[in-house]
């Protein structure tokens, strides 16, 4: 059997989770069947959406509370008011 052969085999294998390919080091099962690989994939999903779903509703909520508490100066009059100790005042 060719090189390219056990390659493929290797990277149809590991596609699903079956296997984990280490590079320099070889391939090791991860999973002895497809059901626990897809499970495995399926919970690492939904976490990620939970994150991004909590992570929306904190910018959400930073945002309307940065709205509410903004003044109606303008921000140049925020920067003279800083004075010399605002790093972008040029002093005139």
């Amino acid at each position: 059997m060719g090189r390219n052969t056990v390659r493929e085999a290797v990277r149809s294998l590991v596609h699903p989770g079956k296997l984990e390919a280490r590079h320099g080091n070889g391939a090791y099962v991860r999973s002895r069947s497809g059901v626990g690989a897809a499970l495995a994939r399926t919970l690492r999903h939904r976490e990620l959406l939970k994150v991004y779903e909590v992570r929306a509703s904190l910018e959400r909520d930073a945002a309307g509370l940065a709205a509410r508490r903004a003044s109606d100066e303008p921000r140049d009059g925020a920067a003279s008011k800083a004075g010399s100790a605002s790093p972008w005042h040029d002093g005139s």
